[in-house]
């Protein structure tokens, strides 16, 4: 994507699942100072300040990762880009709904394999091979899920010795 976005790819955390999002003030004085604008020249308004970003972004062509939202109404301000050459990507754990212009894509959770595949980037494809009922039973205990499976793999990788199903808890 970066060819396509080459004036940045800009990842901003929303915080959805932690039970305190970012508010949608914050998160556009972020992208503001991403984008260059000095903190003493922020607009004081959610309004001012996504017509500000959407000025900054007029000649940029930039990607924007939303990660986490809670909400449709925390990410509304946030869907800046007013010109073809930027975009933004939203991830969220619930479906968001009443985002105009949207496109929804539902992300099926991984197969066995690609979790595998996944989980071997943190723990050798040999020490997994080696204790295969484990390492299955962890791979099925994270129903698929890339986080699940990156925690777990971290877990692993700390723990470079020893038993897997032990190693993963």
């Amino acid at each position: 994507m970066r060819t396509a976005f080459p004036d940045g790819q800009w990842h901003v955390r929303l915080d959805g699942a932690s039970g305190h999002p970012g508010t949608p003030e914050d998160l556009l004085a972020e992208l503001l100072a991403t984008a260059g604008q000095p903190a003493n020249e922020l607009p004081t308004s959610v309004s001012g300040r996504s017509a500000t970003l959407r000025a900054l972004l007029a000649d940029r062509r930039v990607l924007i990762l939303l990660d986490d939202a809670a909400s449709a109404e925390q990410v509304r301000p946030l869907l800046l880009p007013g010109t073809a050459g930027n975009a933004v990507i939203v991830t969220s754990r619930r479906r968001l709904t009443g985002l105009e212009g949207a496109q929804d894509c539902a992300v099926p959770p991984l197969t066995t394999v690609e979790s595998n595949e996944l989980l071997s980037c943190w723990v050798d494809a040999g020490r997994l091979a080696a204790d295969l009922d484990a390492s299955q039973a962890l791979i099925s205990a994270c129903g698929g899920l890339p986080l699940a499976l990156r925690i777990v793999g971290g877990r692993l990788a700390a723990r470079s010795e020893g038993n897997l199903a032990r190693s993963g808890r």
